[in-house]
């Protein structure tokens, strides 16, 4: 991270499978990450409306995380569409 190769990264994409969470953010800020570099990735089949509120507390504490992205987004809820909106408000 810290490094001429590091520097040139310029996003990572984090897939928090079964710890979505704001710990799960702090543990990687705290190994040295940048917040401003992170995307934080769920999967569709975790509850929806607990990885929201997840993501309310996260985007609190760090309010220049990069952004959120889901992987199945064909299964997403309630639809692939309403999420992206909801998404983008964050």
């Amino acid at each position: 991270l810290n490094s001429p190769e590091g520097n040139m990264i310029d996003w990572f994409n984090v897939q928090c499978y079964s710890n979505y969470s704001l710990q799960s953010i702090d543990e990687i800020v705290n190994n040295g990450y940048n917040p401003e570099k992170l995307i934080i990735g769920s999967i569709s089949s975790q509850n929806y409306k607990e990885c929201v509120d997840e993501i309310k507390k996260i985007k609190k504490k760090y309010p220049n995380i990069m952004g959120v992205f889901n992987w199945e987004y064909f299964d997403t809820n309630p639809n692939p569409y309403e999420w992206a909106l909801l998404m983008n408000n964050f």
